[in-house]
């Protein structure tokens, strides 16, 4: 039997990520990834600093095939509680970058919690974008 899996999310429609860590000079230039929280995709993994995990399963249980043709799977996978989304290359962070002043040098920074929308034009999770011109207040 061949199976096969369809994404029943809809990945084109605008949705809000929000930045999971704070970004200082140099600010991301287009076509650099930031690393978002996207709650309507992660809705039961808490939003907090940038973080990856290991989580033990239970492989064996999650197949039905006989002892001797069962898949050999890992007793481990690696989770992470953020996506990698790519910086759209029409994008600027003009009027959305912070600035401070660290002696006479003004330093601009985005703050982690700062919110965009995202979306992919391809309705694949791995070419999420996102830009600054859908910036969401």
């Amino acid at each position: 039997m061949i199976a096969s899996l369809n994404l029943s999310f809809d990945t084109t429609q605008k949705m809000v990520g929000i930045l999971t860590e704070r970004y200082d000079e140099p600010l991301p230039k287009p076509g650099d990834t930031l690393r978002l929280h996207i709650p309507t995709l992660m809705s039961k993994i808490k939003r907090s600093s940038p973080n990856t995990y290991v989580v033990a399963s239970s492989c064996n249980s999650i197949f039905c095939n006989a002892s001797n043709c069962r898949p050999n799977i890992k007793p481990t996978i690696k989770g992470q509680n953020y996506i990698t989304v790519a910086f759209t290359r029409n994008s600027s962070w003009e009027g959305i970058y912070h600035t401070r002043v660290e002696g006479e040098q003004t330093i601009k920074y985005i703050e982690c919690g700062e919110k965009f929308n995202c979306e992919s034009s391809s309705g694949k999770l791995k070419k999420l974008l996102f830009d600054t011109s859908g910036y969401t207040v």
